[in-house]
């Protein structure tokens, strides 16, 4: 049985207009996915101020 996990971003884009994605990954692949984010300029769901982009939150589905 497949297992998927969701990741949803938040970015900026260069005009300012703000983008969410949600990302539907196999649970398997799901470390990889977030590393991936990470070295692309991605928080991993900060507190306190708010960077330009970030992982909200990750949902095992």
């Amino acid at each position: 049985m497949l297992t998927l996990a969701r990741i949803y971003t938040y970015s900026k884009t260069d005009l300012g207009d703000e983008k969410f994605e949600l990302i539907e990954v196999e649970h398997d692949h799901l470390d990889k996915t977030v590393e991936s984010l990470v070295r692309n300029g991605y928080e991993l769901m900060p507190e306190g101020i708010t960077p330009e982009k970030y992982i909200d939150h990750i949902v095992e589905v």
